[in-house]
């Protein structure tokens, strides 16, 4: 990833598991400061539309993620 860049796992098309870049400020309106691993589209305030903790490792690094989606969820 490119250090202005942000990126995402779609998963069967929507939702999209959201992976920001936490150095840019500017994304911080749209859930950037609460970290990678969000449910991107789902509606704000629904379960998983944010991560439950910033677990994001510094650029440069890797980040993993464990997917588990189970039918439509």
């Amino acid at each position: 990833m490119l250090p202005l860049g942000d990126s995402g796992i779609y998963l069967r098309g929507v939702p999209q598991v959201q992976i920001w870049i936490t150095l840019r400020r500017r994304k911080f309106p749209l859930g950037a400061n609460l970290g990678s691993g969000g449910l991107w589209n789902n509606d704000k305030g629904s379960p998983g539309k944010d991560p439950l903790v910033k677990a994001d490792k510094p650029f440069g690094e890797w980040n993993h993620f464990r997917i588990l989606m189970v039918g439509s969820r």
